[in-house]
């Protein structure tokens, strides 16, 4: 708690309050706070399949109605 190596946030897409770590080490007059929230589950999942595996919207669809996103 004294070096704050973890800090609690309010993240809206985790409907509250998440501890998450905080910067690994302090410098002085160099602030490394952490203030953003980790992704919500499948909120990258466009860019991951569409732009890195090249896979269309309609292929998301169907993967979605799978269950398998």
């Amino acid at each position: 708690q004294y070096r704050n190596l973890l800090v609690e946030l309010d993240c809206p897409s985790a409907a509250g309050k998440v501890v998450v770590p905080n910067a690994p080490f302090k410098m002085y007059g160099t602030p490394a706070d952490i203030n953003v929230c980790p992704p919500a589950p499948g909120q990258h999942n466009e860019e991951i399949y569409g732009k890195l595996l090249g896979r269309t919207k309609a292929d998301l669809e169907a993967l979605k109605a799978e269950g398998a996103i």
